[in-house]
């Protein structure tokens, strides 16, 4: 009986999550595509300008910045403690 309902109790506690995990990767990949797509743009902009010096764009390191950001950003919903707790 207690391993029946622990089994219930993973399925219903990592079932959500994997569901969650899976949007949160979907949307953090389409969104790191999107930036890496601007970042190239920009990038290109300021290499074919009409002047001869290379100054760096601050649209540039307001991408990077949101790139890396987004890039940190965690996959899973949950963290260690949470986890450790259900488990206790």
């Amino acid at each position: 009986m207690f391993v029946a309902v622990l089994m219930m109790a993973v399925g219903a506690f990592i079932v959500p999550l994997v569901a969650v995990h899976t949007n949160i990767l979907l949307v953090k990949h389409s969104e790191l595509d999107r930036l890496r797509e601007e970042i190239r743009a920009e990038r290109t902009a300021v290499d074919g300008g009409l002047s001869d010096s290379k100054q760096v764009s601050p649209r540039i390191a307001n991408l990077v910045a949101c790139y890396q950001l987004i890039e940190q950003t965690r996959e899973w919903p949950i963290n260690a403690a949470n986890l450790l707790r259900f488990f206790m």
